[in-house]
């Protein structure tokens, strides 16, 4: 079975794959297959051995399909929608944190794909919007544990618990040493400084603040990032004209996922009904050649047969 390690990016995905190999000795799976982006990252093999990252050692699919059958638990990190509805543990971090610090993952790793701050606020990126993916994930599916970074961050009790009750793991709790110091001296740019609370970063302004809450405040007020006052005063520094086109925006970028959503789903089909081609093709050629090889030994049969007369 399949239990997904899943977040928005930037928000500790990472860091709680750490967790899990660090407390309980479980290592995870990535289904990232952008090859430049990994590329981009270039994480060493002693970075990767502080969270258990394990290399698949086969296609993607059919991994997937193996992985979803078996009895064996594998755990994959995702930053992708929910394609199933098996066990889920999903990872959530004050938006403004996880908005900034993709941001500046796309200026460090992206080049000429990278986004600005403001269209990832507004979702017009790969995985969406902070909240529609914490909404995908973690509303209408019971089986997805809901976990703060900042909680797994300084190894809180009940969350450890949580964790280990929602894997079913019954074995010895290891103590949780994070290995942060380590990671950052390895790859700084990618593991960054994995600040608790959240601070004003040079990035952000009083307009990004004002089109932040307007899209997210009813989740952060939901997750206890912010409350209404904070959420009332980021308001109010927008006008109404202002308002009115960040729901224009907001409008815009939803059926922009919808449809890119839809194409996904054809280009899954597409290559589907290639996959299924290729093999069709694969065994009309290994017939050909079993027709071709029967009539070498016909016509060989034929020559001894008028050699014989």
């Amino acid at each position: 079975m399949i239990v997904w390690l899943a977040s928005y990016p930037r928000s500790g995905n990472t860091l709680l794959r750490t967790v899990l190999y660090q407390c309980f000795g479980i290592g995870s799976y990535s289904d990232e297959i952008d090859p430049s982006v990994r590329l981009r990252v270039a994480l060493t093999d002693s970075a990767e051995a502080l969270f258990g990252h394990r290399e698949l050692d086969e296609s993607w699919d059919n991994f997937y399909v193996r992985a979803s059958s078996s009895n064996q638990l594998f755990t994959i990190k995702t930053h992708q929608y929910p394609r199933d509805n098996q066990k889920a543990i999903y990872v959530i971090r004050d938006g403004r944190q996880a908005l900034v610090s993709y941001r500046k993952f796309h200026q460090d790793f992206l080049g000429d794909r990278q986004s600005s701050l403001l269209q990832l606020i507004f979702g017009l990126d790969y995985y969406g919007g902070w909240s529609a993916h914490y909404e995908a994930w973690a509303i209408n599916r019971p089986d997805t544990l809901v976990v703060h970074f900042e909680d797994l961050a300084r190894g809180e009790n009940f969350t450890i618990e949580a964790l280990a009750e929602h894997l079913g793991y019954t074995g010895k709790l290891r103590p949780w040493n994070n290995p942060f110091h380590r990671l950052n001296q390895d790859n700084p740019t990618f593991f960054r400084e994995g600040k608790l609370t959240w601070e004003k970063d040079d990035l952000w302004n009083d307009f990004f603040d004002g089109v932040f809450f307007q899209l997210h405040g009813h989740l952060m007020e939901k997750l206890g990032y912010a409350n209404k006052l904070t959420v009332a005063h980021a308001m109010m520094q927008m006008p109404l004209e202002l308002k009115n086109l960040v729901a224009l925006v907001k409008d815009f970028a939803s059926k922009n996922r919808e449809l890119s959503h839809v194409c996904d789903e054809r280009q899954k089909v597409i290559e589907g009904l290639k996959r299924t081609c290729d093999e069709r093709l694969a065994v009309i050629e290994e017939l050909k050649q079993a027709c071709d090889e029967r009539l070498a030994l016909i016509e060989t049969l034929n020559e001894r047969l008028a050699w014989e007369q």
